[in-house]
């Protein structure tokens, strides 16, 4: 069900948009009792405006095998030009009104038209919701995004690995007090993006990231909790200004209100230069 109503908002996308030829690539991970057939009756409805290839079936897998898939497209030679987006199938494991919410909210958005034909043409990533609080990113990984941009990014798989080095440096460094961990004292490997973590900390990594999203509410519960519709959606560049921590505990605005804090924390500007050289090898 959750495959079926993913398609249809790309097609109902490239009709709304006009695009003609939209090609989405889709790939088959785990259960196959959902076949190819089935897939090319949901896309014929959308034909011809929507074109659907399979890319191949995994017993087993996670988003690095479409994420990695995407980076080596945009590589391609003549792909500069091209827009991309990733959408997945969230909530799939853990069913419940709320990810059904989110993850409506999050396909919209990536198929929005701000999002694909940005009004601000510095854009580079755009989704639902883009964040820099403990790392620069778009919860719940969905997104439309330049190839000139993700060209740049590390493979996905390459990226998992080095993210590991880069914490375990952030860590010896706080151990020297050279760093802290005050906006955030729970040990999180979300927060870090290890493990399956590491995919949606992947698309935001860059430092040339030009980051813009739809949001309309600023905090990532609203997001998650409503089901935002296109037309409330607005276009804005981010991160914002204000709004980025609504709900945020008082013990984190004493991190941002002192000026000796920020400069050692991991979580803010000190931890992302940190991952930026040993991702990227600059700032």
């Amino acid at each position: 069900a959750i495959v079926i109503e993913q398609v249809k908002a790309i097609g109902r996308a490239s009709t709304q948009h006009g695009f003609n030829g939209t090609k989405f690539y889709y790939n088959i991970i785990g259960d196959d009792s959902f076949t190819q057939a089935n897939m090319q009756e949901i896309c014929d409805v959308y034909a011809p405006l929507l074109q659907c290839e399979f890319v191949s079936y995994r017993p087993n897998g996670d988003e690095r095998v479409t994420l990695s898939q995407i980076h080596d497209f945009c590589r391609m030679p003549g792909a500069e030009n091209y827009k991309v987006t990733y959408l997945h199938p969230k909530g799939c494991f853990h069913p419940s009104e709320h990810q059904n919410n989110w993850r409506r909210t999050l396909t919209d958005a990536a198929l929005h038209r701000d999002c694909i034909t940005p009004p601000d043409e510095s854009c580079n990533l755009c989704g639902a919701l883009f964040l820099a609080q403990f790392t620069t990113f778009m919860p719940g990984n969905m997104w439309t995004a330049s190839c000139s941009y993700i060209k740049q990014l590390i493979p996905p798989t390459l990226y998992h690995e080095r993210l590991e080095s880069a914490t375990a440096k952030m860590f010896l460094l706080r151990a020297r007090g050279q760093l802290q961990s005050g906006m955030y004292r729970e040990e999180r490997r979300d927060r870090y993006g290890l493990d399956r973590y590491s995919s949606e900390h992947w698309v935001g990594s860059h430092p040339d990231v030009v980051p813009c999203d739809m949001d309309s509410y600023g905090n990532l519960q609203s997001v998650r909790r409503s089901a935002l519709k296109q037309e409330e959606m607005e276009f804005q560049m981010a991160p914002h200004a204000t709004g980025r921590l609504k709900g945020v505990p008082s013990k984190r605005f004493a991190v941002l209100d002192d000026t000796n804090s920020r400069l050692r924390e991991a979580f803010l500007l000190p931890g992302l230069v940190l991952k930026w050289l040993y991702l990227y090898g600059h700032v």
